[in-house]
């Protein structure tokens, strides 16, 4: 069985899309799922100096590990599509849902974050199952809510 994905998305930076999947992710835990979140972004964030060396020299992944937990980088001839990455994740555990932040192109179910006064470019797109702001489906603040959503949109229960 495929680990069931679910988005939260946005028109712009800045608009609270990795706050809320952080209130989420606590939430969801204590609920008792077990929670990963795959981030689509612009830049790659290398923590890991040595790592991000090894890469800039030309190794193809590089992979930390620690005794509180690892992080692998990986420099792929092409960006990944999201079903690619979200089976790349769904292999280093087991779990119930995998958060996705950003890939606001692609036809995922998702909820779009609108602020006040932003035009609803997005939430005609494929994949949007619900808006998240004034006027929409969701208060951003109402976790719980949205917490329910999900898992009752995926079956999840």
């Amino acid at each position: 069985m495929t680990t069931p994905i679910f988005g939260i998305a946005a028109a712009h930076a800045n608009s609270g899309k990795t706050t809320l999947i952080c209130k989420l992710i606590s939430e969801l835990r204590r609920r008792g799922l077990t929670v990963a979140v795959l981030k689509h972004g612009r830049h790659l964030q290398l923590p890991d100096k040595d790592g991000s060396r090894f890469i800039e020299s030309g190794a193809d992944t590089s992979m930390l590990v620690t005794d509180s937990g690892w992080i692998i980088q990986s420099a792929p001839s092409q960006e990944p599509n999201l079903v690619t990455a979200a089976e790349i994740l769904a292999q280093t555990g087991r779990y119930d849902l995998i958060l996705v932040e950003g890939y606001k192109h692609e036809s995922h179910p998702r909820l779009e974050i609108c602020l006040l006064g932003e035009s609803d470019e997005m939430t005609e797109s494929p994949g949007v199952v619900g808006i998240i702001g004034e006027g929409g489906n969701f208060d951003r603040d109402d976790i719980t809510q949205i917490a329910d959503f999900i898992i009752n949109y995926l079956n999840l229960n």
